[in-house]
């Protein structure tokens, strides 16, 4: 029905993609690396409430000093989400490429074979990826 080729290239988006997912295991590490240096960049902040909160403590502090923990509490968090958003930008991008190579491929089976409805395409390479063992 599909021609073969469009049917490769079908096989070869999903078997990149399921690559792609099969690798989330060290993004989930990250991501409880991340969790844990925000949880002590949160008792930093909390400490510096609870100073605030004791009458003894608030009389002892300067609000320079409380304006440069805050400052470098705020930097933290700045730091660690330009280091996820650093580590997520490669799957990120080659997520947002095979989705624009799904399409392309769509629109090329679409006109190479202008008799199929959408859901004879879909069907047919659907089919395929499960005869290759990808779903």
């Amino acid at each position: 029905m599909i021609n073969e080729k469009f049917l490769i290239s079908a096989v070869e988006i999903k078997r990149t993609y399921n690559s792609l997912m099969s690798d989330l295991d060290k993004y989930e590490e990250r991501a409880k690396v991340t969790s844990r240096r925000m949880d002590k960049i949160v008792e930093k902040g909390e400490r510096i409430e609870k100073d605030l909160s004791d009458p003894k403590k608030r009389l002892n502090m300067k609000g320079e000093d409380v304006l440069e923990k805050m400052m470098a509490i705020l930097s933290e968090i700045e730091d660690e989400s330009a280091s996820v958003e650093k580590f997520l930008e490669p799957i990120t991008k080659k997520i947002d490429e095979l989705a624009k190579d799904e399409v392309k491929l769509f629109e090329m089976i679409r006109d190479a074979h202008p008799e199929l409805t959408h859901e004879d395409i879909f069907n047919s390479v659907q089919e395929r990826i499960r005869r290759e063992g990808l779903l």
